[in-house]
């Protein structure tokens, strides 16, 4: 990791009152939004994250959840999610050594309410889910799989 992208994570954690080990992974999936962002508009930022940026939950969340808008199905999907969705692992190393990874929940042609939010990690903005979109996907996934699922952490 260049010294440039650390001094920015720091002066985001300070920013958005951020600590401890779920931190950096959280800014580096905003970090990769903001990447993803700039290369396609096809995706919309959805889940425990949006949800974070909606409310600053402290709610812990590891994986970057998404939907796309028109594209239906992705033939070099790794592993299919109950038939209409993917999951990707994206990895990195820092200059010093460490790894990490965070997991991409991607969801087809789920029709979102759309709305544009601010990055808090550069300057631009996110298509995202409305925040009674992301409500009401909580309480219906919470509900669906009762206890059994971390969603009822909301």
């Amino acid at each position: 990791m260049s010294d440039d992208l650390w001094k920015k994570f720091q002066k985001w954690k300070k920013e958005q009152d951020q600590h401890g080990k779920q931190a950096f992974a959280r800014y580096m999936m905003l970090y990769f939004l903001d990447g993803l962002e700039n290369t396609s508009d096809e995706f919309v930022f959805k889940g425990g994250n949006l949800l974070w940026h909606y409310i600053k939950t402290p709610r812990e969340t590891t994986d970057l959840d998404l939907s796309t808008i028109t594209i239906r199905s992705h033939e070099e999907v790794k592993e299919q999610q109950d038939g209409f969705g993917a999951r990707i692992i994206i990895g990195y190393k820092t200059d010093k050594g460490q790894k990490n990874q965070f997991q991409i929940d991607i969801v087809y042609a789920l029709p979102t309410d759309l709305v544009k939010i601010k990055s808090s990690v550069a300057d631009t903005s996110y298509k995202a889910a409305s925040i009674e979109n992301i409500i009401a996907d909580k309480m219906d996934a919470a509900f669906r799989f009762g206890s059994g699922n971390t969603r009822i952490k909301v």
